[in-house]
């Protein structure tokens, strides 16, 4: 999903991937500006060690070690403009795969790590998000907070 920044992405995310059924289970991955120069950075806290301590390095490498044998890999990725290359490009090869599930949000003001064709591909739905508007925000104050316009 894409939006302007302040459009609800990072909530409805989280709200989707809250909603999967009981056999799913997300992996949060999130792009940060701080850690969009180290490779694989968003990724790390799910690329497996091996019994010498080593992390793979190579892409090949990170993707087969992030792919599990039998189920689908699923992840929920926030602030996707945000992923370091190396990080995009595991998440692109792990599409390609077609045994992920990924479910992104991100800024459609940014150029996506995934490139511009990514909705063109018959397996992505893209949905656009809009931020609310002042008769939306004074609804949510009052239903939330009690708040009146």
């Amino acid at each position: 999903m894409s939006g302007a920044p302040g459009s609800g992405k990072s909530h409805y995310l989280q709200a989707a991937t809250a909603r999967a059924d009981g056999e799913r289970t997300y992996d949060l991955v999130v792009g940060t500006a701080d850690t969009s120069t180290l490779p694989f950075a968003a990724l790390a806290h799910l690329i497996a060690t091996s019994e010498q301590g080593q992390q793979p390095s190579t892409l090949p490498d990170v993707v087969r070690s992030l792919l599990p044998t039998t189920q689908r890999l699923h992840l929920a990725i926030d602030d996707a403009h945000l992923l370091d290359p190396s990080s995009a490009a595991v998440v692109s090869a792990l599409a390609r795969t077609r045994r992920a599930t990924i479910v992104a949000a991100t800024d459609d003001q940014a150029p996506t790590p995934f490139g511009n064709d990514l909705h063109l591909d018959p397996d992505v739905t893209l949905v656009r998000l809009q931020p609310f508007d002042d008769a939306a925000v004074d609804e949510l104050l009052l239903e939330v907070f009690g708040v009146p316009p």
